[in-house]
């Protein structure tokens, strides 16, 4: 299985990052393959950082702008590739994956979400036999108790109560 992780904040609560370890180590502990955006940065070069201590294949897609900036890799033994622009590596993360599991995060996590969501239903408007990729929102909860995505869920749960979109998973 190829778990697609979304998670770009990198100043974040370290209990998210706790949380992240954890996550990252099971995933490389079952020998899955973890794709992220590369970068040596935030929540998802944590779960990259754990899954491949862990023994996991890990894959990375770092577009050229941010290679520039942090040329670094989190681990000796994941595999990044150099990508030209943000947009094919959103598109090759998603094509890689079976699945997407999403941490707390910035723009692009929302970006990334709303990315897969569309290719799914888009691939479910042009064939509904198709098999759609999962996306698995982990909904932490913050050092005060409130879970990271409550908006996300509300204006989802908004979304499709005025009929906009089918369904919530």
């Amino acid at each position: 299985m190829k778990i697609l992780v979304c998670a770009s904040a990198r100043n974040l609560s370290p209990a998210f990052f706790a949380a992240t370890t954890e996550i990252g180590h099971h995933i490389g502990e079952k020998k899955y393959t973890l794709i992220y955006g590369g970068g040596d940065i935030g929540l998802m070069a944590e779960a990259a950082r754990a899954s491949a201590e862990a023994g996991g294949l890990v894959k990375g897609y770092i577009p050229q702008v941010f290679n520039k900036i942090t040329p670094q890799q989190p681990h000796t033994n994941i595999k990044t590739d150099v990508v030209e622009t943000i947009f094919e590596r959103k598109e090759r993360m998603l094509f890689d994956s079976d699945i997407l599991l999403v941490l707390p995060g910035g723009i692009g996590t929302y970006d990334e979400i709303f990315e897969g969501a569309t290719a799914n239903d888009i691939q479910c408007f042009a064939d509904d036999t198709q098999k759609l990729k999962p996306i698995v929102i982990a909904n932490f909860p913050d050092e005060s108790g409130v879970p990271y995505f409550r908006g996300l869920k509300l204006s989802l749960e908004d979304a499709v109560r005025n009929k906009a979109i089918d369904r919530l998973a």
